[in-house]
């Protein structure tokens, strides 16, 4: 049985067609690389994959650079630099380190490199999603989709109170994840996987809707 609660999730019901999104999506890229390629930097040209829009086995890094640029601003509340000399590289600009430090962008940073690139180095959602081969979340309907399969496994909770769960614990990504890893004798605390994995989603899912940004998520066995 699934909770959801919240007009969050009476949102969703809504949502543009699968088609618009994917567009929307592609937009969304296309825009980050053009905003690099009008200041000056030389880039190259995104490819769609028709089998599956708007993703690719790796995103290109200028994307990221525009993605830590565009966030880095608008935390700070400075206007965005309109050219780059050659050379420029985001992820060392002054307003970028000055970001980097804050909570947001840490969240920030750690919602793109998990949803955004694929990697199977980073968190495996495997021990607690019963999927064979790889599910790709390019809407926040499909995020959500996943979200209930997680909630579903083994274990069933109220959305909210498991956002409550990652809040309180106010540790840092990398130390939850270290804890549910597997231990020595190949152990996985199930319901602490389940729950991180379920309020980062979560997060991830605010994160879409208030940025406007589409978030990529590769999940295997």
């Amino acid at each position: 049985m699934m909770i959801f609660s919240g007009p969050l999730f009476s949102y969703l019901g809504g949502l543009a067609s699968e088609r618009i999104i994917q567009d929307y999506s592609s937009d969304w890229i296309s825009g980050n690389l053009a905003f690099l390629r009008k200041g000056g930097m030389k880039i190259k040209e995104w490819k769609d994959d028709p089998q599956r829009p708007c993703f690719q086995e790796e995103l290109p890094s200028d994307a990221y650079q525009a993605f830590l640029l565009k966030a880095s601003s608008a935390m700070m509340g400075m206007p965005m630099l309109t050219s780059f000399p050659h050379g420029f590289k985001c992820n060392r600009h002054p307003l970028v380190l000055k970001a980097s430090r804050s909570r947001d962008m840490i969240w920030a940073k750690t919602l793109f490199s998990l949803l955004f690139v694929p990697s199977d180095d980073m968190f495996s959602y495997h021990t607690t999603l019963p999927d064979a081969g790889y599910v790709l979340a390019s809407s926040t309907s499909a995020l959500a989709e996943l979200l209930e399969r997680v909630n579903s496994c083994s274990w069933c909770a109220d959305s909210y109170a498991l956002v409550s769960w990652s809040d309180e614990s106010k540790a840092d990504c990398r130390k939850i994840i270290g804890k549910i890893l597997p231990d020595e004798d190949g152990n996985i605390d199930g319901e602490a996987a389940a729950k991180y994995a379920y309020s980062l989603l979560y997060r991830g899912l605010l994160f879409s809707l208030s940025g406007g940004t589409p978030l990529f998520l590769r999940v295997g066995k």
